[in-house]
């Protein structure tokens, strides 16, 4: 009797490593788009992955793009289209929390850019049109209250 207990609690730890293990190191699964390699490796073996194709004869980005952090957390995540910045692009803390998200259209940021402190707290908040800050940006302190208006046009602030 003792022994059977004994091999069960074996069986129930070993089974409750290997989860965790394939949870921490589950096989990342990216879809290049047609024509384009993945490229690159996640932790442990690598720190990165990105999907690459060949446009007259050169390498260029064209698909998921994926950084990791030392421990393996996502870093940085967004997509390439013929090379350049398409779509939401989100950066985070090492510490698991939102440091931005930005929005790109054919390599230029455009539309809502959005940052936060390490602490979680809201740190910046505004539009982009064609690379260039435009209307109304709030800037937040690290505690949360609103520190700051400013009122962009065609990239300038207007005083």
């Amino acid at each position: 009797m003792y022994s059977a207990r004994k091999r069960l609690k074996a069986v129930k730890f070993a089974c409750t490593a290997l989860f965790l293990f394939a949870c921490h190191h589950a096989q990342i699964s990216i879809s290049c788009p047609p024509g384009a390699k993945l490229n690159g490796a996640p932790p442990p073996k690598g720190a990165e992955v990105w999907c690459q194709k060949n446009v007259a004869g050169k390498p260029v980005k064209d698909g998921p793009f994926i950084v990791y952090a030392a421990g393996g957390s996502k870093m940085i995540e967004g997509t390439y289209r013929s090379g350049r910045q398409d779509g939401e692009w989100t950066l985070w803390y090492e510490n698991g929390t939102h440091a931005s998200i930005d929005h790109y259209l054919n390599g230029l940021q455009s539309g809502l850019h959005t940052s936060w402190y390490a602490n979680g707290q809201k740190a910046l908040e505004g539009e982009y049109q064609h690379g260039k800050r435009e209307g109304v940006w709030t800037q937040w302190d690290p505690s949360g209250l609103t520190s700051r208006k400013l009122v962009y046009r065609g990239g300038k602030a207007e005083r």
